[in-house]
C-alpha cells in the first residue's frame, strides 16, 4: 500500500520563483524592530526588508562586476553568519545557484565541491580565507572572486564594502521562470550529500522543493512559533529549510549562533525567550549530561525541543523530559534528498510517549514502505526501505545521472536506504539503514571518501570504514586497516600516522574515532566493501606473522607528547616530543611483549639466572641505538656527548620506560648505572671517564652502587661506618654492604661505594667520600642476592657484599676526600625524579590492566560486567586522579632541577619520592583485587610490580625521612604564618571599631531554662 499524509495538499504557483515567493509576495516591516536575522553574539540585526535590499544589491553587482549569470554557482564557505541569507538569496534573486559548504572543509575536499559545482564566486570568512584562496586557485577560479561574509582581510573585499560602493548602481532584473519551465525545473540550491552510497554528490534543490518544504512545516507549526534559534549549520538542509526560509515565510526572527559553545546556546534561548529548540542529537544529550551548565540559565519558557539528524534512545528521551519538565518533543526524518522532511511530529503528537517515533507525512506526501526480499509493500508494522515522493523530493544529482536513477525511480519515489514501518497511528519508525553514510552531528560523511584518502596513504594496503556509536556525536567514522606487510610489525605508529593523515586532509568532523588493524576486509562477491560493523566483526582475523591478535587503535590514544600536562608543554621542546613519542612506541611495540620472553631466557636455578643475559636484550638495545633512543637520561650540562635533554624532558620519558620491566636497559637508561654514569660525568677526571663512564654509555657493562649498610640505620647517611683508610697511593676498604643493586648483573664491573675517609671530622657531613672499585677486586666477597618479597630480579639481582682489606688506588677517589654527600645529592636528586616518574609509568600500565580486566565479557560476577559495578569504576577514577595529580607533582620537581640545581629543589623531590610510589601501591592494590587470584599470581605482571613498587617506599630514602623533612621544612614558615594571621585579627579588631560593631556570633541564642523556645 501506498501511505497518503492525513494533512491538507499544499498549493503554489508553479511560476513563482523562491524569491519572489519569499519576498515579494506580501509586504515587508521597515522599521528597525521588524522581524529578521540577528546575530545573539553581537546583537547585529538585519530585517527581512534590509535583507531584500541588501540581496537585490548584491545580486546586481555579482551580475555586473563579477560576471554571475543563470546556473552559475556561487559558494558560501563560511559559518553561521547575518550575511549568510544575503549572500545565497542574491544568487536565488538572479537564477544563480547558492551553495553552502563545511566551514571546516580542507583546501581538497572545497576543490572538489568548487570543481564538482563549477563555481564562479566564493564567500569566505577571515578564518578559512587562506584555504579558499588555495582551494580557488587550484580549480582555476580568479583571486579576486574570493570575497569575504564579513571582516576585512587585506586585499579581500567583503560584502559590507561592497554594498557601500554601490551607489548609482541600477539593480538588475530578478529572474524569471522561463516559458516552458517550472520552478520544479529550476535549480536554486546545490546541498553536497553521500545520498545512499559512494563520495558525496551535489544534490540539486529546486525553487519548488523549497517553497513547497516551507509550506508543508508552516501547515503542522504553532502560531506561537515566532523566534526561531539558528543553532544547526546553513550549510546544511535542514538549517537552508528552517532557519533560512521557513523564519521569513513565518515572518519569525532567527537568532543565528555564529559561535557555537553549550553556554552561548542557552544564553540565547534564555534571554530570547525561545520555545523550540531545534538542535542535534548531541547536544540534546549534553543538556541532560551537563545540568550544572543547563542551571545557569532560565528556560522556562521552552515548550518542545526538535531533533531528527539521527536517533535517540528512550533513555536520553526519558532523561530530556525529566530534566525538562511539562515540554514536548518534535522528530523529524527525512534526507537532502528530500529536502528535510518527509514526516514530522504535528502539535498533536508532541508527548514525549511519540518521541521514539519520527512523525506522521507532512502534507501532499507519500511512502511505500517496500520488503527488501519481494519488492512488494509491507503491511502496517512490518518494516522494508522507505519510499518517498512528494513535492519537496530533490531533482537529483548534478551531472551523475546514473546515481540520480539509482535514488529516483521514474514514478518519482526516493528511494531512502532507510529501513522502517508506519504504526495504526499513521507514525513512522526508523528501525535500521541500509545506506553507508556516517551521521556526525547530523552531518553526513561518505566512507568512501574516507576509504579513497586512507588507500592513498604508503602504509595502508586496504580498508574499509563504518561509523561506530558515539554518545556526543551520534556516530564517527572508524577505520578497518590491511597494513602493508613491512608495517605490520608497528601497527601503533602506522595507526597514529594514519590519524594524522587524516586530520590534515579532512574536515574535523570527518575524522577517524578508530582504527582497527585486521588482516582482510571482508567483500561480497562483487567485489563491494561489506562496510557494516557487524560483518566485520564476524570475519576471522589471523594477524602479522608472530600470531598477534587484532589491535585497535583509537583516536584517544594520543601520542605521548599530546598528553604533555599544558602546564609543562612549551617547555619540551620540539626534538624531545618527537623523541618521546618515539620512545612509547619502543616500548609498546618492543619491549613490553619482550617482557615476558626475557624473563623466560633467564632460566628458572638461581645460579643460571644470575649469570644470564638473555639475547633478547641484545637484539632490544640494537635496535634502540638504532633509532637513537640511547642514553636519553644525560644531559649536556653533565657531559657534552649527553642527549641534551633536560630532567623535564627525560623525566616524561623516564614514565613510557616504566611500563616494562626491560624498557630501561634496552635504552641504556636503568638504575644505577644511569645515576653512576651522572656521578662520573659530573664529578669524575677524565681517566675515570675513560675507563669507566664510556663503556657504560656503550652499554658494554654494567655498575652497582653501594651505600647502604645492614649494621646500621643507613637511612641516616651520617651512620655509615664503611671503612676507607687511606695507605700511601691507596685506599684499603674494610666493611659490608647490602641492597647493592645491580651487583648480581654478570656483566656488572663497577661498584661505586660511599664510606667514611675521615671519621674524626667534627662535621659529620664531611667525613664520606665515594671511590670507584673494580667489581673483581680481590677481598671482594658477594655472599648473597636479597630477594623483594621472594622476587630475585636477576639478573640484576641486590648484593650483600663484604670487603675484607680491598685494595685500590687513590686515583679511585671521586672528586675529593669529604665530598661524599655532595655526590650522593647530585645523583639520588634526578635519580628520584627518574623513579617516580617510572613508577607513575607502572601506574597507567596497572590502570591499563584494570580496564582489560573490567571489560572483559567473560568475567561477570552476579551477572555484571565488573565495570558495571560501580565500587569498580570508582576504583578506576581514583586512579586517574592519583595518576594526574603525582605526574604533576614529579613534573613540578623536574622543572625546579633545571631552573636550579636538585639542592633547590629539596622540597619537590621528597614531595614526589612520598607521594608517587604510594599511589602506585593503592593502584596495584586495587588491580590485584580486581584480578582476584590471578593478580596474586604469576599469571599477570601486577604481584612483582607491587613488589618492586613496595619497595620504592624505602629506595633512596624511606618515607618517614622525606616526610621528616618535609614537615620540618614547612615548619619553618610557623613563626612568619602566626605573625601573620596575629596581624590579621588585629586589623579585625580595628575594622570593628571603625565601623563601630561590637562583635557577636550570629547563632547566640542566650536561652535560659526559662525563655528556651517550645514547640
Amino acid at each position: 500500500m501506498v501511505y497518503q499524509s492525513k494533512n491538507p495538499k499544499i498549493s503554489f504557483s508553479p511560476k513563482q520563483t523562491l524569491w519572489s515567493w519569499l519576498l515579494e509576495s506580501k509586504p515587508l516591516a521597515s522599521d528597525s524592530n521588524a522581524p529578521g536575522f540577528t546575530d545573539a553574539i553581537t546583537k547585529k540585526h538585519l530585517t527581512y526588508q534590509t535583507l531584500k535590499d541588501y540581496s537585490t544589491t548584491l545580486s546586481s553587482i555579482l551580475v555586473t562586476r563579477y560576471g554571475l549569470k543563470e546556473k552559475d554557482t556561487t559558494i558560501v564557505y563560511g559559518k553561521n553568519s547575518i550575511w549568510y541569507p544575503v549572500a545565497t538569496l542574491a544568487a536565488i534573486r538572479v537564477g544563480a545557484v547558492a551553495c553552502g559548504v563545511s566551514p571546516d572543509y580542507t583546501v581538497d575536499e572545497l576543490s572538489y565541491s568548487l570543481k564538482t559545482s563549477k563555481a564562479k564566486v566564493i564567500f569566505a570568512t577571515v578564518e578559512n580565507l587562506d584555504r579558499a584562496q588555495a582551494a580557488a586557485a587550484k580549480v582555476g577560479i580568479p583571486r579576486g572572486n574570493v570575497l569575504l561574509l564579513e571582516g576585512s582581510s587585506k586585499g579581500v573585499t567583503n560584502i559590507q564594502e561592497l554594498l557601500e560602493n554601490s551607489a548609482g548602481l541600477a539593480p538588475v532584473p530578478s529572474f524569471q521562470v522561463p516559458e516552458g519551465k517550472t520552478n520544479r525545473d529550476i535549480c536554486g540550491f546545490l546541498c553536497f550529500s553521500s545520498g545512499t552510497t559512494g563520495l558525496p554528490k551535489a544534490v540539486m534543490i529546486s525553487h519548488a522543493n523549497i517553497i513547497a518544504q516551507c509550506i508543508q512545516i508552516k501547515d503542522i507549526t504553532l502560531s506561537s512559533h515566532d523566534r526561531v534559534l539558528a543553532a544547526l549549520p546553513f550549510y546544511h538542509i535542514t538549517g537552508i529549510i528552517h532557519q533560512l526560509h521557513l523564519p521569513i515565510h513565518l515572518n519569525a526572527n532567527v537568532y543565528v549562533l555564529s559561535k557555537f559553545t553549550l553556554d552561548s546556546l542557552l544564553q540565547t534561548v534564555s534571554e530570547n525567550k525561545i520555545k523550540e529548540l531545534l538542535i542535534v542529537p548531541p547536544i540534546l544529550i549534553r543538556l541532560v549530561r551537563e545540568p550544572e551548565i543547563v542551571a545557569k540559565y532560565d528556560l522556562s519558557h521552552v515548550e518542545r525541543f526538535s531533533s531528527g539528524a539521527a536517533p535517540l534512545s528512550r533513555e536520553i528521551l526519558d532523561l530530556l523530559e525529566k530534566a525538562f519538565p511539562g515540554t514536548g518533543f518534535k522528530q523529524g526524518y527525512g534526507m537532502t534528498e528530500s529536502c528535510s522532511a518527509i514526516v514530522s511530529h504535528p502539535p498533536s503528537k508532541y508527548d514525549y510517549k511519540y518521541a521514539d517515533r519520527v512523525g506522521m507525512l507532512v502534507g501532499s506526501t507519500e511512502v511505500r514502505i517496500v520488503d527488501l526480499e519481494t519488492g512488494k509493500d509491507c503491511e502496517v508494522g512490518k518494516s522494508g526501505e522507505i519510499w518517498a515522493r512528494g513535492p519537496q523530493m530533490a531533482m537529483g544529482y548534478l551531472d551523475n545521472p546514473k546515481a540520480t536513477r539509482e535514488t529516483f525511480d521514474k514514478d518519482g519515489f526516493l528511494h531512502t536506504g532507510d529501513i522502517g514501518h508506519f504504526d495504526d497511528e499513521g507514525l513512522l519508525s526508523i528501525t535500521d539503514r541500509l545506506k553507508e553514510m556516517i551521521k556526525v552531528k547530523g552531518i553526513g560523511v561518505a566512507p568512501a571518501e574516507l576509504e579513497n584518502i586512507l588507500l592513498g596513504h604508503p602504509h595502508v594496503n586496504d580498508v574499509a570504514v563504518c561509523g561506530i556509536p558515539d554518545e556526543r556525536a551520534g556516530e564517527r567514522p572508524k577505520a578497518f586497516v590491511v597494513l602493508k606487510s613491512e608495517e605490520a610489525l608497528r601497527p601503533i605508529e602506522a595507526a597514529r600516522e594514519i590519524f594524522e593523515h587524516v586530520k590534515k586532509e579532512k574536515a574535523r568532523y570527518k575524522w577517524l574515532q578508530e582504527i582497527e588493524i585486521v588482516s582482510m576486509i571482508p567483500k561480497s562477491p562483487a567485489g563491494k566493501v561489506l562496510r557494516l560493523p557487524s560483518y566485520i566483526a564476524l570475519a576471522d582475523f589471523p594477524y602479522y606473522q608472530i600470531s598477534r591478535p587484532t589491535i585497535v587503535i583509537n583516536t584517544m590514544d594520543l601520542p605521548a607528547s599530546a598528553r604533555i600536562p599544558i602546564a609543562f608543554s612549551k617547555q619540551v621542546s620540539k626534538k624531545a616530543q618527537k623523541t618521546l613519542d618515539e620512545v612509547e612506541l619502543f616500548v609498546q611495540e618492543k619491549c613490553i611483549p619482550a617482557d615476558a620472553v626475557f624473563a623466560q631466557m633467564l632460566g628458572n636455578k638461581p645460579r643460571e639466572r644470575f649469570a644470564a643475559h638473555p639475547r633478547i636484550l641484545e637484539d632490544l638495545k640494537y635496535e634502540a641505538k638504532r633509532r637513537g633512543l640511547w642514553n636519553l637520561f644525560l644531559p649536556k650540562s653533565h657531559y657534552a656527548e649527553g642527549s641534551g635533554y633536560s630532567n623535564l624532558e627525560y623525566g616524561l620519558m623516564a614514565e613510557q620506560l616504566g611500563k616494562s620491566q626491560i624498557a630501561s636497559e634496552a635504552m641504556n637508561c636503568s638504575a644505577p648505572d644511569t645515576g653512576n654514569m651522572e656521578v662520573l660525568a659530573k664529578f669524575g677526571n677524565n681517566a675515570q671517564k675513560k675507563e669507566w663512564l664510556e663503556p657504560l654509555l656503550e652499554g658494554k657493562i654494567r655498575s652497582a652502587f653501594l651505600m647502604t649498610e645492614p649494621d646500621v640505620a643507613s637511612s641516616d647517611a651520617t651512620n655509615i661506618q664503611f671503612e676507607m683508610k687511606r695507605d700511601g697511593d691507596s685506599y684499603i676498604l674494610n666493611g659490608s654492604k647490602w641492597w647493592s643493586s645491580g651487583a648480581g648483573d654478570p656483566r656488572c664491573e663497577l661498584y661505586i661505594v660511599m664510606g667514611k675517609t675521615d671519621p674524626s671530622n667534627p662535621n659529620t657531613h664531611r667525613q664520606q667520600s665515594v671511590l670507584l672499585v673494580p667489581a673483581r677486586s680481590a677481598g671482594i666477597t658477594v655472599h648473597r642476592m636479597l630477594s623483594v618479597f621472594g622476587y630475585d630480579d636477576a639478573p640484576h639481582g641486590h648484593g650483600h657484599i663484604s670487603f675484607n682489606n680491598v685494595r685500590i688506588p687513590a686515583s679511585s677517589l671521586v672528586l675529593g676526600e669529604g665530598q661524599g654527600f655532595e655526590i650522593i645529592q647530585g645523583r639520588l636528586g634526578p635519580g628520584r625524579i627518574h623513579h617516580t616518574m617510572r613508577c607513575i609509568g607502572a601506574a597507567e600500565r596497572a590502570l591499563d590492566l584494570i580496564l582489560n580486566r573490567i571489560h572483559d565479557p567473560s568475567k561477570t560476577p552476579f551477572g555484571k560486567m565488573l565495570h558495571e559495578h560501580g565500587h569498580v569504576t570508582t576504583e578506576v577514577a581514583k586512579a586517574r586522579l592519583g595518576i594526574d595529580a603525582s605526574r604533576l607533582v614529579v613534573l613540578n620537581a623536574a622543572v625546579k632541577i633545571d631552573k636550579a640545581d636538585a639542592k633547590s629543589a629539596l622540597k619537590e623531590i621528597s614531595e614526589a619520592k612520598i607521594l608517587v610510589p604510594s599511589m602506585l601501591c593503592k593502584i596495584l592494590d586495587s588491580a590485584i583485587q580486581i584480578y582476584g587470584g590471578a593478580g596474586v599470581s604469576q599469571d599477570t605482571p601486577l604481584a612483582y610490580m607491587w613488589a618492586s613498587a613496595r619497595t620504592m617506599r624505602l629506595v633512596d630514602g624511606p618515607d618517614e625521612v622525606h616526610m621528616l623533612q618535609l614537615g620540618r621544612r614547612e615548619s619553618r614558615r610557623a613563626d612568619y604564618v602566626r605573625a601573620r594571621i596575629q596581624a590579621q585579627k588585629d586589623l579585625e579588631e580595628k575594622l570593628f571599631q571603625l565601623y563601630d560593631l561590637q562583635k557577636a556570633d550570629p547563632l547566640e541564642m542566650g536561652w535560659t531554662s526559662e525563655t528556651k523556645p517550645k514547640l
